[in-house]
């Protein structure tokens, strides 16, 4: 029950059914499933695994929130205070759930698959109003496309299509239903569109970004389909993308001397402003805009790069949380994606750890052109690269075993006494100096031990 309501989160949480529903927006529906969810995890019953390793990202991310509290904390204004706890208290319950629920790549698939449902969503429904609306319609501001809630902004849905399109890609190397693939190919056929359609800038270097990492590293295309499709493709959508851009009435060239250019511009500047006024816990989570003007921007304006707004709202504390948070996910998916390369390079895990990284680059690169600190798939992706990181023990453990049996077959002998425990043990993490030894039955060599150990550094079995 835990996990399904986990699932339902993740769902709830870009679907924004409070915000598409106003009538269901009292009861917060996102963070009342949270809870249940949490309530039913408590209740359910605790083993101990030995084999889970400590993430620090757990660390990371509890104190970006608590900075985030502190920020607003300095105004003495409980009302504010208690919302800023539940907006951003929120992420970190949602981490802890997929963090600890997911713990296993069938229930990473089925997550994952219910978040870009919703995703897919956004861009289909934005699509769906741009071509039956009138150009009056709230989600359609100077012509450019945008959805709702959260993604009411075109840059907001820029950005989530370009974290959503290379794991949603991923699905064609992780299915092998042609329905399937069929339905997956046209969710992305879709969001390519409605990415188009925002008219943003980094949405269009960001799609093209991750659409060609994802077409030189996937799988069911093989190798000549894919170097036969990732220019072309990027090629095209740069052109198409960039001829539309040219519409927007604030971005009549790519000289850099527009008002959308200058505009960055003036924010980055106040929000370095902002920093120096108060260095330590800033000047409140997400007074920005509202201070903008007074810190010489000369207006009311958003801060348009997400690690400076981070810096400007919430202080050193706030923003070194956050650049750490980010970093150290992507160590970690770096990390895994060694591991079972080596351990199981066709495997789930292998093209998750992939895909996730991938995300996780259109995010960084998007979101220095964008504000969206308080974005779901970047947590969603922080917790999916822990989970990941606590799937490889177990896969580590059924890998040595499997090893110990493939050579005890060709053997014909079991491991030396005394040899196999500790050593399929110490597998889980393949600490310095392990290895397997193995003595050799009859012939010439008969009672000679073999030991197979990994390299130093390798961070894995040599074979």
């Amino acid at each position: 029950m835990a996990y399904f309501l986990t699932a339902v989160f993740g769902f709830f949480a870009i679907f924004q059914p409070g915000v598409l529903w106003p009538a269901l927006a009292t009861s917060r529906p996102l963070f009342l499933v949270g809870l249940l969810a949490l309530l039913a995890w408590g209740l359910s019953p605790k083993y101990a695994d030995p084999l889970r390793p400590q993430s620090r990202l757990s660390y990371l991310i509890t104190g970006f929130v608590v900075a985030q509290i502190l920020s607003v904390l300095q105004f003495l204004y409980i009302p504010m205070v208690i919302e800023t706890a539940l907006t951003w208290g929120v992420l970190l319950l949602g981490y802890f759930l997929v963090s600890s629920q997911v713990n296993s790549p069938q229930r990473l698939l089925k997550y994952w698959a219910g978040v870009l449902l919703a995703a897919a969503w956004l861009a289909g429904h934005a699509v769906w109003v741009y071509h039956t609306q009138p150009l009056t319609h709230p989600q359609l501001g100077d012509g450019r496309l945008s959805s709702y809630g959260a993604y009411s902004g075109a840059n907001d849905l820029a950005l989530i299509i370009v974290c959503a399109w290379p794991l949603m890609f991923k699905f064609l190397d992780l299915q092998r239903n042609v329905v399937v693939k069929v339905i997956v190919v046209a969710a992305l056929v879709v969001l390519l569109y409605a990415d188009l359609r925002t008219l943003s800038r980094a949405g269009l270097i960001g799609l093209s970004l991750v659409m060609g990492l994802s077409l030189l590293r996937g799988r069911s295309l093989g190798r000549m389909g894919r170097w036969a499709l990732i220019l072309p493709a990027v090629i095209v959508v740069f052109i198409v993308g960039s001829k539309l851009l040219l519409t927007r009435k604030d971005a009549k060239d790519f000289s850099g001397h527009d008002e959308s250019v200058q505009n960055r511009f003036d924010a980055w500047y106040a929000g370095f402003q902002m920093l120096q006024s108060s260095p330590l816990i800033g000047v409140g989570s997400g007074n920005f805009a509202d201070l903008s003007d007074d810190f010489g921007a000369g207006r009311k304006i958003q801060a348009h790069n997400t690690i400076i707004k981070v810096f400007a709202e919430s202080g050193v504390l706030g923003g070194v949380c956050y650049l750490a948070l980010i970093i150290a996910a992507f160590r970690l998916l770096w990390r895994n994606w060694r591991r079972f390369q080596r351990i199981k390079p066709e495997g789930p895990e292998f093209l998750w750890a992939e895909a996730l990284g991938i995300s996780l680059i259109g995010f960084c690169f998007n979101t220095m052109f964008s504000v969206k600190a308080h974005e779901w798939f970047l947590y969603m992706v922080v917790a999916s690269a822990t989970a990941l990181d606590r799937l490889y023990p177990r896969e580590a453990l059924l890998y040595a075993i499997r090893a110990e049996k493939a050579l005890a077959a060709l053997t014909g002998e079991a491991p030396a006494s005394g040899a196999a425990t500790p050593a399929i043990a110490n597998a889980a993490g393949f600490p310095p100096g392990f290895c397997y030894d193995y003595r050799l039955p009859g012939g010439a060599f008969s009672g000679a031990v073999v030991r197979i150990a990994p390299p130093a550094g390798s961070g894995g079995p040599d074979g």
